[in-house]
């Protein structure tokens, strides 16, 4: 029998093999249209306590940054978004002190598509809810770290433009980290 994860057609897991698999897709989405944000729901449960989101492929139309807004949330949004340009020309951090989201890349507007992946731990918890994550983007290298200090346990999240720019395309991925 092959080792998880190469599987064959028809092969039968065991319970053990199927828990051995640490990471599940919760859900993906595709962005249609133009928004200036895109909502994805029913993404956090108390089945995981941490969560791996992916974006590929999105193509904003202005220059500016993406955020990371979970739920309702108003204020209590804490972090950094450091940022350093390959040439060397500019390097600089951005910050987030009691804020409705954060701070999460810097994306390209209409020239190339923004990719990244981030960690979240603890979104539906009633813990805190932290984001760590590297990108890069228009010429840039950097890392993202923030925090949600309240005990609210969200189920959803929002990736919205910094500016006045839309969004098109692309796919927004969410995975499950197995717990135990």
């Amino acid at each position: 029998m092959a080792t998880p994860p190469v599987f064959s057609t028809a092969q039968v897991l065991t319970s053990a093999q199927m828990n051995a698999v640490g990471l599940w897709l919760v859900k993906e989405q595709t962005i249609t249209g133009t928004p200036t944000s895109v909502t994805i729901t029913n993404a956090f449960s108390a089945d995981y306590d941490n969560y791996k989101i992916i974006l590929t492929g999105i193509l904003p139309s202005a220059t500016d940054s993406f955020r990371i807004k979970f739920g309702s949330m108003t204020a209590n949004g804490y972090g950094s978004m450091y940022y350093d340009q390959y040439t060397g020309a500019a390097t600089a951090t951005l910050r987030t002190n009691n804020a409705a989201s954060n701070y999460l890349c810097l994306n390209q507007g209409s020239a190339g598509v923004t990719s990244t992946s981030f960690d979240v731990t603890g979104p539906n918890t009633t813990n805190y809810t932290n984001v760590y994550g590297m990108w890069y983007g228009r010429g840039f290298g950097g890392w993202a770290t923030s925090t949600v200090m309240d005990s609210t346990q969200y189920t959803s999240f929002t990736i919205l433009t910094d500016g006045a720019g839309t969004i098109s395309g692309g796919l927004i991925s969410v995975y499950g980290y197995r717990k135990g």
